[in-house]
């Protein structure tokens, strides 16, 4: 399914041939210049004016834009500049030479004329790529076009001015069209104050070197707040303006303008049965088992007998209870936890036949007290999210990301094959699913009736539903086959209470999309979601926060979610409603969905309001039908 989820990308990294010839010429020419980036709807442009040196000379002006998925210079708003703000025309190349016959001299001290205000006429020296003059005066200025570079790239607004003889001081502003909110955002997780910013450099020793306490941001009173120099373009960087980015194709990021939700990124899916992997596999297996466990403090293997387990215990001179790895023919495991290790493996003898061997690594204060068992469960947490980060296929069902294997609890509900159909494309398996729901009951019905009716006064009851609705469509498998028996929906479960949650769907026993209200008025809520399907990159965590500036995110606590989960977090029904909207969210909320819903069935059957689901139903059809 060709429909890949796109990471924005910056328009200036396509124009190095432009920078090169154009704006970089323009400064080394010792003229004062502004570089500005603005976009509208059809093109993106660069604007240069540079300032003359001298009195009585026309200052330059080129335009660089992007249109059509080309960049090159606008001529028609390209050439000199005269005192009353007239354009002569002029090309690209003309100007160059026009700024490289006012050169100053003294930026080369031994051609100069040692009289005040002199300049240099260089302009035939353009036409040799080697020439030595023009050669010794650019990389005498290349720490100045590195920050040039950079703020030109992220599309802030700069000037660079020659203060004196020997000052260099570039400046630059936020871009105007960087939402309030993002800047917030990446203030937050830069622990810095989006800012202005002002950069000097000193001509000493031979060369330009950078004032370190004249650099950094600039604060109210117009001083500076020194900051390293690459700090200032790491925030340059992921503050870039929204113009300087490669204008994206709405069509395959949000279902509203028609984008379907993208094939998983993850290499794992539903498996099918596994015949016996070929020896080299199983040892190969064996090996990552192996070193997984002496990395964490296991014994050496043991054979998988009570007896011989005691007699170790004993040997070893420690208590019953720990830890233990189980090791299988196939090369997989299985982890936990327990205060008496020999009768646990007498249990999972019953269950599995395949077991190979055992490693356990005991914990001699292990009791039955509460808080001793707490401890043994969080180790046991801790062990079963590393041995999957180590990539160990482990049997284990709670906190796996991916439950391997067959699941007793879906399977026969929906085949693996119709599985696999869903996760490479949630939306579309969905709406060719032509399953009718199942009646609910009178009981049932009348219990959840009152609830109901108070709902539906709520006045934000119609987008409630409808939220609800896109998630079923978008995110939960087969929501009309699944409902009731994997997923549940709650619908104020307390009448009349003006605060706590209007609604939870839940799949298994893990809370997958909640709606909160606060005194009557709705907000906040949470979506859970998949990391790794999510921010697949650094570049996908700052374009998420582009779109969804509000958002905020935290681990999931679900011991049936595994490792690698977020709750994501809105504040109002339109930032929820915009999160579900997007593609790259709803894959990863469909991702999470059908691994717990593998995991077993929905276990808050006793709150689900069948009403609340037909309203959710009718408004996913409506919207589905209205877009199509």
């Amino acid at each position: 399914m060709e429909n890949d989820i796109e990471e924005p990308r910056l328009l200036v990294e396509e124009i190095s041939d432009q920078i090169e010839d154009q704006v970089f010429p323009m400064f080394v020419a010792g003229w004062s210049i502004r570089v500005r980036m603005s976009a509208t709807e059809e093109r993106t442009s660069i604007e240069v004016r540079a300032s003359a040196p001298v009195d009585g000379i026309d200052d330059a002006l080129v335009t660089i834009a992007y249109e059509q998925g080309l960049w090159g210079v606008d001529e028609t708003s390209t050439g000199l500049l005269s005192l009353s703000g007239i354009i002569s025309a002029r090309d690209g190349r003309s100007v160059i030479e026009h700024m490289y016959t006012h050169v100053p001299d003294w930026l080369i001290p031994e051609a100069a004329t040692g009289r005040p205000g002199g300049f240099l006429d260089l302009h035939d020296r353009l036409a040799d790529d080697d020439d030595p003059v023009l050669g010794g005066l650019v990389g005498k200025l290349v720490p100045i076009s590195d920050a040039m570079i950079c703020a030109l790239v992220a599309g802030w607004e700069f000037t660079v001015t020659y203060r004196e003889t020997n000052v260099i001081e570039m400046s630059t502003q936020v871009p105007p069209d960087l939402g309030a909110q993002f800047r917030l955002v990446v203030g937050d997780l830069l622990d810095v104050d989006v800012r202005d910013m002002r950069m000097r450099w000193t001509f000493h020793d031979g060369s330009w070197q950078l004032d370190p306490e004249a650099t950094g941001f600039l604060g109210v009173d117009a001083n500076v707040d020194a900051a390293e120099l690459d700090f200032l373009y790491d925030v340059m960087a992921v503050a870039a303006a929204n113009c300087a980015l490669v204008p994206s194709d709405t069509s395959k990021q949000w279902h509203s303008r028609g984008a379907a939700t993208p094939a998983s990124i993850l290499p794992v899916i539903p498996p099918a049965p596994e015949p016996l992997p070929e020896p080299d596999v199983v040892h190969a297996r064996a090996q990552e088992i192996d070193a997984w466990a002496v990395e964490n403090g296991f014994s050496i293997p043991l054979e998988p007998t009570p007896s011989t387990l005691i007699r170790y215990l004993e040997q070893a001179g420690v208590g019953s209870g720990g830890y233990y790895i189980l090791e299988f023919a196939d090369g997989q495991c299985y982890i936990g936890e327990s205060i008496n290790l020999p009768e646990r493996l007498k249990q999972h003898r019953g269950r599995y036949l395949d077991i190979h061997q055992i490693r356990v690594v005991s914990d001699a204060e292990a009791t039955r007290s509460l808080h001793d068992k707490r401890r043994l469960r969080l180790r046991e947490k801790s062990l079963i999210h590393s041995a999957q980060e180590a990539g160990l296929l482990a049997r284990n069902i709670n906190e796996m990301a991916t439950m391997i294997g067959a699941s007793k609890h879906l399977d026969d509900l929906i085949s693996p094959d119709e599985q696999r159909t869903w996760l490479a494309a949630p939306d579309v398996a969905n709406t060719n699913d032509t399953t009718a729901r199942e009646s609910s009951s009178v009981e049932r019905l009348a219990r959840t009736a009152a609830n109901y009716r108070h709902f539906l006064t709520h006045p934000d009851a119609d987008q409630i539903t409808r939220i609800i609705g896109s998630y079923l469509t978008r995110c939960v498998p087969y929501p009309a086959r699944t409902e009731l028996h994997s997923w549940a929906i709650s619908c104020l479960t307390k009448p009349g209470k003006r605060s706590g949650r209007v609604s939870c769907l839940t799949i298994a026993m893990t809370e997958m999309l909640v709606i909160y209200q606060n005194r009557g008025i709705s907000g906040p809520g949470t979506i859970q979601v998949n990391a790794d399907e999510l921010f697949p990159t650094d570049q996908s965590v700052w374009a998420f926060l582009r779109r969804h500036p509000t958002a905020q995110w935290s681990p999931a606590v679900y011991e049936e979610s595994g490792p690698g989960q977020l709750l994501l977090r809105v504040d109002t029904l339109d930032a929820l409603e915009r999160l579900l909207d997007d593609v790259a969210v709803t894959r990863a909320a469909a991702t999470t969905a059908l691994n717990i819903m593998r995991k077993g069935p929905c276990m808050q059957r006793k709150v689900h309001c069948p009403q609340l689901a037909g309203g959710a139903f009718e408004a996913s059809y409506e919207g589905n039908k209205s877009g199509s």
